[in-house]
């Protein structure tokens, strides 16, 4: 998450050649899909409007699960919890972010049926 997304977008381009495909997210905003490989190789997205000002410019790392609902029931019960979610996104599927026992931050992705 960034606060200035097209500065970032421009900074990676130059670093790393990266060019971008935007998906709209709903109220969500727009999330910019680097493109590479079958699905793309990561994104950016706004910072929400209610982050607290505090929140630095981050990347989140996002594990792709055949079982949401299964995967964060092992995770639970090995000491993690549940942050937010599972939630449904438009066009992605079911997101839930977690974090392991000692607090890192993670997030959950299971995609929609084709």
């Amino acid at each position: 998450m960034d606060s200035d997304v097209d500065a970032a977008k421009a900074f990676y381009s130059k670093v790393f050649g990266w060019t971008y495909s935007d998906q709209e997210m709903g109220p969500m905003g727009t999330y910019s899909v680097i493109e590479g490989g079958d699905n793309g190789l990561g994104g950016l997205m706004g910072m929400a409007a209610e982050m607290p000002d505090m929140v630095p410019n981050h990347w989140g790392v996002y594990f792709i699960v055949s079982d949401l609902e299964a995967t964060i029931g092992v995770i639970t019960a090995n000491g993690g919890q549940t942050v937010n979610g599972p939630m449904s996104m438009p066009g992605v599927g079911l997101i839930a972010t977690m974090h392991d026992p000692s607090g890192g931050s993670f997030s959950l992705m299971q995609g929609e049926p084709d």
